[in-house]
């Protein structure tokens, strides 16, 4: 098929939700959210070197799933704002879902990143005379992300 041109998405409309515990899952987005960063997922490996060897040799080991970093909007009253802070207090690993837009070839749905992490980082900042007061924070994945595709 011939090149017709771009098919890729821009971050505008992305979604951040925080599960809850209950089965099955229920899922509360957390608002004004203006940034996120995967970072630090990266595959494991060890030295299998040994006096055979004609050069050095690895095995992978376990997948890091890294980080995923946050900034927005401090909403007091927002409900996933709410329930990230109740989660970070308890020190929980909850459900997270990363709900992409619809690129130009997608009709139904984006991507979606589902996970489990915990609320690494949970910062308001900065507090100042003249500034928006913001969020920031991270998650530590715990396990494995998995993408599904949209359609």
């Amino acid at each position: 098929m011939p090149y017709d041109g771009t098919q890729a998405g821009i971050g505008l409309g992305t979604v951040l939700s925080i599960g809850d515990t209950a089965s099955p899952i229920g899922y509360t987005a957390v608002g004004e959210l203006s940034g996120l960063n995967e970072s630090g997922r990266q595959a494991g490996t060890d030295d299998a070197t040994n006096f055979e060897s004609g050069a050095r040799e690895f095995l992978p080991t376990l997948i890091d799933s890294g980080n995923w970093a946050f900034t927005g909007n401090r909403i007091g009253s927002d409900a996933g704002q709410v329930e990230m802070e109740t989660a970070f207090a308890a020190l929980e690993i909850r459900p997270f879902k990363v709900e992409l837009p619809k690129t130009s070839a997608q009709t139904v749905s984006g991507d979606v990143a589902t996970f489990k992490a915990l609320i690494e980082q949970w910062n308001v900042t900065p507090i100042e005379v003249d500034k928006i007061v913001k969020i920031q924070g991270q998650l530590k994945v715990s396990g494995v992300i998995t993408w599904t595709p949209g359609s």
